[in-house]
């Protein structure tokens, strides 16, 4: 990793650093859980089914910033998370682990550097997860997962982009992620796989009148996940699953305040495993509506895609339909607020070749409020549901609701804004897809 951050660092310029800035602020929260699992298909209902968890966070961020033609941003955030919860049905409540056995230590490392050289510019950035964490009461989005107890856990990524302007009207833009994280341990690995993935994606754009922007686009994601399993002779499998997907994307400004984009094309995949191995090409398209109408007016938007998807725990390729809105409003210089429904279907992509397949519903939704109590302190409140209606045999059927308050407070840095920032203790929870 050490070698990669300085080929990154060689991309780069070396500037003056000029005037370097402290930034530093606390969050603190609570976040209150319901999750109810359904057993899965000829599986006994599993003890832990039903869980209803309180958790108290904190977590202090302290950061480096400058001013510079390269700009440099470096930011260390531990954060505590401390889950209070019953013994689950069917258990002795003396055989709950008390919630300091359970607190989720994590320490998480952040560098990004941007560079501008007019006509083009480059971007990159490294980070770093390490700790102990909790699955259902301090873990990641993406995590459909029952434990009782905290597991090790690790992660890190790399990512590096361009933009360029090629010519008068046109722009290419290339980002490239890569990213590793999970259990740490044979029996943390049980709970949370490991999942490497690479992402690159590209696309070119032209405007070519003041309404229309005509371009294509080019998405390459490859992952490997490997699951350990005891009841296999090997003791687990390892899955490798890629997606490419390309086609033009046209984006039409209707008016001033309504904009039309529209994008698709085809998507081929291919996975390999210790079952069975395969490749398909199948179609790939997305709508949306964009109501912006400025000032202090609630904005909208609507959308409606078809895209191939990778699961994080079970690795397998589904296609995803999914109907979206999303809306934004703020009413005053301290207020914001947010809302987002969606509902959905992951389709197994075998089952697009005549075979047999299990359809999952999915489904979701989510409310925040935010506001600056006074200068550079600020409090949030969200409310969070996901669902998922599943028949197939490697997932399960599950209900979750998450409620969450959350105060912000900026000790040094830039004024404080109603911005909710993803992964703090007042976000909404992520959906388990």
């Amino acid at each position: 990793m050490g070698a990669a951050l300085l080929l990154v660092a060689s991309l780069f310029t070396l500037d003056p650093v000029g005037s370097v800035d402290l930034q530093a602020e606390v969050r603190s929260g609570t976040r209150f859980r319901m999750l109810d699992q359904d057993p899965r298909p000829n599986e006994p209902i599993p003890v832990d089914a039903s869980r209803r968890v309180a958790e108290l966070g904190v977590a202090p961020r302290l950061a480096l910033a400058n001013d510079a033609r390269l700009r440099l941003y470096l930011a260390y955030t531990p954060s505590v998370n401390v889950p209070f919860e019953a013994a689950p049905p069917g258990t002795n409540q003396g055989s709950a682990p008390s919630p300091l056995d359970r607190t989720s230590f994590l320490n998480n490392a952040e560098l990004r550097a941007e560079r501008d050289w007019g006509f083009w510019s480059m971007r990159a950035g490294a980070s770093a997860t390490l700790g102990r964490l909790d699955p259902l009461a301090g873990g990641p989005p993406a995590v459909a997962v029952t434990t009782t107890g905290r597991i090790p856990y690790q992660a890190w990524s790399l990512n590096a982009g361009v933009t360029a302007i090629p010519w008068q009207r046109g722009t290419l833009t290339v980002d490239g992620h890569l990213s590793q994280g999970g259990g740490d341990g044979s029996l943390a690995e049980r709970v949370l796989p490991v999942q490497q993935e690479l992402r690159i994606a590209s696309a070119l754009d032209h405007l070519l009148t003041r309404r229309d922007t005509f371009g294509a686009t080019l998405t390459f994601v490859g992952a490997r996940l490997d699951r350990v399993d005891p009841a296999v002779p090997a003791g687990g499998e390892r899955i490798d699953a890629a997606t490419l997907q390309g086609g033009p994307h046209w984006l039409r400004v209707l008016s001033r305040q309504f904009s039309l984009r529209l994008a698709g094309g085809a998507a081929a995949a291919y996975e390999v495993s210790s079952a069975n191995q395969w490749s398909r090409i199948g179609p790939w398209g997305l709508a949306a509506l964009a109501y912006q109408p400025g000032g202090l007016r609630p904005s909208l938007t609507l959308s409606v895609g078809l895209e191939p998807t990778i699961d994080r725990l079970t690795g397998s390729l589904s296609y995803r339909g999914l109907v979206e809105a999303r809306s934004e409003w703020v009413p005053t210089r301290d207020w914001r607020l947010e809302a987002s429904a969606n509902a959905g279907v992951l389709e197994p992509w075998l089952g697009f070749d005549g075979q047999v397949a299990t359809s999952t519903w999915i489904g979701g939704g989510s409310v925040y409020a935010g506001r600056e109590l006074w200068r550079n302190v600020l409090i949030g409140a969200s409310v969070a549901g996901i669902w998922q209606d599943s028949g197939r045999q490697d997932l399960s059927s599950f209900r979750e609701v998450v409620a969450a308050l959350e105060l912000r407070a900026i000790l040094q840095g830039p004024a404080a804004d109603t911005t909710r920032q993803p992964g703090g203790a007042g976000a909404p929870a992520g959906g388990r897809r």
